[in-house]
């Protein structure tokens, strides 16, 4: 499992990152940065939208090191720090 900072400045920010991770097998998840138990889908618009985007979330990827280094690079406009 690799865990990467993501923040979104738009909504269509969003829309974009939903079409990406959407074509990825792997799971994909989004939390708050300071709260555990509020993960939802990174492939769910509607999910995105429960959480506070207006702040950075985690991304957490759950695959191999390399499969995941992939994925960060298709991603890589969502990173941040």
């Amino acid at each position: 499992m690799t865990e990467a900072r993501v923040f979104f400045h738009s909504m269509e920010d969003i829309q974009k990152f939903v079409a990406v991770t959407s074509e990825f097998p792997e799971r994909l998840d989004l939390l708050p940065q300071d709260d555990d138990d509020a993960r939802v889908s990174g492939k769910s618009v509607i999910g995105i939208f429960s959480l506070d985007y207006t702040h950075p979330l985690r991304l957490r990827i759950h695959a191999e090191e390399d499969r995941a280094e992939e994925i960060c690079k298709e991603l890589k406009a969502f990173l941040i720090g």
